[in-house]
């Protein structure tokens, strides 16, 4: 008996005892030494496993979901696309509202910049006209150098802004 269930063993690449109720297996090792026919026998038992992974990215679930979805509950996949429709829908209509803000804002503030610097080179004018030359000047010259200052920095800060969207790998310009 101990003779035979050797034979079984080398012929299958598992004794007897390896495969229990609930059908396991416990293969051998291939070794240099063995004979052509349980090498085979081996390999044959040998299994392949296929591992199939697959992405979706966006703001619905794939075709193939949805299909899904809707033989669980009829109706379901409609559900999900509209709610997907309805965030996208609020999303561009919040982006709206921000760039009308910024635009808004943007106008106000060339608004009162112009006020102000019209205020100091009136004001300045005004002052020379009435004799206070140094006052005069020192104003105007203030407001000027305050409307080129700016300009000049706006210039500079909106190249800056181009090239770090041109290129967003490298460090910022003024830093």
């Amino acid at each position: 008996m101990k003779r035979r269930k050797k034979q079984q063993r080398d012929r299958c690449g598992q004794s007897p005892q390896d495969s229990g109720s609930q059908g396991t297996i416990v293969p051998r090792q291939l070794s240099p030494d063995m004979s052509p026919e349980p090498k085979l026998s081996i390999l044959a038992q040998q299994k392949t496993l296929i591992h199939h992974q697959s992405s979706f990215s966006g703001p619905i679930p794939s075709p193939a979901d949805l299909k899904a979805y809707n033989e669980i509950e009829p109706g379901l996949a409609d559900r999900i696309v509209k709610m997907a429709e309805a965030q996208s829908q609020h999303r561009q209509s919040l982006e709206s509202q921000v760039i009308i803000s910024d635009i808004r804002r943007s106008w106000g503030g060339l608004i009162a910049g112009f006020i102000v610097a019209m205020t100091g080179l009136v004001g300045g004018i005004f002052l020379i006209h009435q004799g206070h030359d140094s006052a005069g000047v020192a104003l105007v010259g203030t407001s000027l150098a305050s409307i080129i200052g700016v300009f000049v920095y706006g210039t500079h800060s909106r190249k800056d802004e181009r090239l770090r969207k041109a290129n967003p790998s490298s460090p910022p310009q003024g830093e």
